[in-house]
C-alpha cells in the first residue's frame, strides 16, 4: 500500500507472498495469500488496521465496499462476506452465478444461469436484500452480464441482440448496456 509517500508491505497469511486486489475508502484491503508451508490453495484475506484476517481457503475476494462487505471471484463465488459471515446469493433458476461488483448499499451485480425457453443462458442480475433480479437482455437477446454498479444504482454490462455473429468468443456480438434501478 502506498501511504504518506512510502510503500508499505501488508504481510502474508504465513506463506511467501500475497496479492491485494481491492481497497475501499476506509483503507480496508482484500486479496489472497497462501498460508505457512503452502502455495495452494490460497486463502482470501481482509487487511485492516495493520492486521490480516484469514477468510479461508479457496476464497479469493474480488471487491470490497465501504461497509466492509466483500464479494468473491473464486471459491465462494456468488457469496458476500457480510457482518462476519458468508451469505450465499441465489441464482436465476440455473446452477451457477458470478458476482463481480458491489456498491455501498450492498447491491451485488454479476451474471447467473437463467432458465429460459430454450435451455439455460447467462443473464445479468442485481441482488439486493436477499432477492436476485434478472436484468434481462436487449430486444431479441439471449444472454447478458453486469460488470459494475455505482452508488446511484446504475449498472453497466453487456447483452446480445440475437443478431448473427462472426463466430468465436463473441458470437453473437455483444453490446454495451446501462440498467438504472428505480429508486424508492
Amino acid at each position: 500500500m502506498w501511504e504518506n509517500g512510502k510503500l508499505r508491505r501488508l504481510g502474508t497469511l504465513g506463506g511467501k507472498e500475497s496479492d491485494a486486489v481491492a481497497i475501499n475508502d476506509r483503507g480496508k484491503i482484500v486479496g489472497q495469500s497462501p498460508t505457512k508451508g503452502s502455495t495452494w490453495p490460497e486463502h482470501g484475506f481482509l487487511w485492516e488496521d495493520g492486521k490480516m484476517t484469514d477468510l479461508g481457503p479457496d476464497n479469493w475476494p474480488l471487491a470490497i465496499n465501504n461497509r466492509g462487505e466483500i464479494i468473491f471471484w473464486w471459491g465462494r463465488t456468488g457469496s458476500v462476506w457480510r457482518n462476519g459471515r458468508f451469505v450465499t446469493l441465489g441464482t436465476l433458476g440455473g446452477k451457477w452465478k458470478d458476482a463481480v461488483a458491489i456498491n455501498d448499499g450492498g447491491q451485488v451485480v454479476g451474471r447467473s444461469s437463467a432458465k429460459v425457453a430454450r435451455g439455460t443462458q447467462g443473464h445479468a442480475f442485481v441482488s439486493e436484500n436477499g432477492v436476485m433480479t434478472d436484468l434481462g437482455t436487449l430486444d431479441g437477446g439471449k444472454a447478458s452480464g453486469a460488470v459494475a454498479i455505482n452508488n446511484k444504482g446504475q449498472i453497466v454490462g453487456n447483452s446480445d441482440t440475437g443478431e448473427p455473429g462472426r463466430g468465436g468468443y463473441y458470437d453473437p456480438p455483444s453490446h454495451a448496456v446501462l440498467w438504472t434501478l428505480r429508486s424508492g
